[in-house]
């Protein structure tokens, strides 16, 4: 298994446009658009599930809430995901 650049971290929010769902998501990743290209593709996820109910892909965007560099591993990551 190849090892992670932790200092790449990105952390992400996903949002509807609309307000339709009341609902945001936020996640950590190393690579945000490999990270929604996949997501697309997790049709058994709640992340999807939960945007296919509420407007399908056209009604969320993602943006980025903070570049996480000093970030060094997979609990690292998790635990700021928490915090916001």
């Amino acid at each position: 298994m190849p090892s992670v650049d932790y200092s790449n971290t990105e952390i992400v929010c996903i949002v509807c446009k609309n307000n339709s769902a009341p609902l945001h998501f936020i996640k950590s990743t190393v690579d945000s658009r490999k990270y929604f290209t996949n997501l697309k593709r997790q049709i058994n996820s709640n992340i999807y599930q939960t945007i296919m109910r509420n407007g399908g892909w056209e009604n969320w965007e993602y943006f980025v809430i903070e570049e996480f560099k000093t970030c060094n591993s997979k609990r690292d990551a998790t635990k700021r995901e928490h915090y916001w």
